[in-house]
């Protein structure tokens, strides 16, 4: 058997990265998962217990959306100093 060399594209780097990062990341606490629908959509999932409290306490959805986009800009974060490619951006 031959030895022919694989060539990653920036899609499969991006999924490997995202996946061994979050891994890294996570605790009992939080965790995140990425799921890679197409080359201009990943989802990102986070599992965090203190939203049990919040939802438990009947914290406004105000309130809430507020602790929730501090997770958004805190993946964004994580994603832009993954040096990804300039074409990948986040909403």
């Amino acid at each position: 058997m031959k030895n022919v060399p694989y060539l990653v594209t920036e899609w499969e780097w991006l999924k490997v990265k995202l996946n061994l990062g979050s891994l890294m990341r996570q605790g009992k606490m939080r965790r995140e998962m990425f799921n890679f629908v197409d080359p201009s959509t990943v989802i990102c999932a986070i599992y965090s217990s203190p939203t049990v409290h919040l939802v438990d306490s009947k914290t406004s959805r105000e309130d809430q959306l507020t602790y929730y986009s501090s997770w958004n800009d805190s993946i964004k974060k994580i994603v832009h100093e993954d040096d990804l490619p300039l074409h990948f951006r986040t909403t």
